[in-house]
C-alpha cells in the first residue's frame, strides 16, 4: 500500500498541468530518487543473501 499510495492523485494533477519545464523537472527527480530506492534494495537483496547463504552453511555442519 505504502509504494502505490498517491499515485493516481499525482498523475491527475500532472495531466491537467499545461505542458511545460516544470512537470519535466519533476519527473527527472522522481526517477533519480527511483534509482536510489532501487540501488538501496538491490543491495540490501544482496546482503540479506549472503547472510542467508551463511545461515545454510551453519546448518550444514
Amino acid at each position: 500500500m505504502s509504494r502505490n499510495a498517491g499515485r493516481g492523485r499525482r498523475h491527475r494533477a500532472l495531466a491537467d498541468r499545461p505542458a511545460g519545464g516544470a512537470p519535466r523537472a519533476a519527473a527527472r527527480r522522481c526517477r533519480r530518487r527511483r534509482r536510489v530506492r532501487q540501488a538501496l534494495r538491490v543491495l540490501m537483496d544482496r546482503d540479506d543473501r549472503r547472510r542467508r547463504h551463511r545461515a545454510d552453511r551453519l546448518s550444514a555442519w
